[in-house]
């Protein structure tokens, strides 16, 4: 049997989940996630539920859906699934199937550390500001690396964020 305090904290993050995904839902943002968010969470709380109830088979299934398929398909579809680019494409199609695989052999402990590989390697994606052109970045970020490499810091509308004044360059 699992120790008391692991379930406490596997139903919190299943309820932190479901209540995330369904403020995403409400607020109209991001909603195949957000739905995955419903899902995965709802399906934590439950195996939790069921595993403290003597049904190990039915939480082993519950407990992959929701972490091997719900939650790991909704961070990737965050804020939306774009399967048109050739280098989004892999990364979703491989966590549904790792998710597949883990579901159908719950228990199967070569299928459980394949796929939990599988899982974890999902790409991340990119951060949604660096790969514009020209490399920009947050404006918080900005002025760390200016910290970093004594330059000027961030440049915010033509001031200089770190130094409080006019940027050498006229920007």
């Amino acid at each position: 049997m699992i120790p008391y305090p692991i379930p406490v904290a596997l139903a919190a993050v299943g309820l932190s989940c479901a209540v995330n995904g369904g403020a995403l839902l409400l607020a109209g943002r991001a909603r195949l996630s957000a739905a995955l968010l419903v899902l995965g969470g709802t399906a934590l709380v439950v195996a939790t539920v069921v595993s403290r109830n003597d049904h190990p088979d039915l939480a082993a299934t519950l407990f992959a859906v929701a972490a091997g398929l719900a939650c790991p398909l909704a961070v990737a579809a965050y804020p939306a699934l774009n399967l048109r680019r050739l280098v989004d494409f892999p990364a979703p199609v491989a966590l549904l199937g790792a998710g597949v695989f883990l579901v159908a052999a719950p228990r199967d402990p070569v299928i459980v550390s394949a796929m939990a590989m599988a899982i974890g390697r999902g790409r991340p994606r990119a951060h949604p500001v660096a790969h514009r052109a020209g490399r920009r970045r947050h404006a918080g970020t900005a002025a760390l690396d200016g910290a970093r490499d004594g330059g000027g810091g961030a440049r915010v509308r033509g001031r200089g964020v770190l130094r409080g004044g006019w940027d050498r360059r006229g920007e």
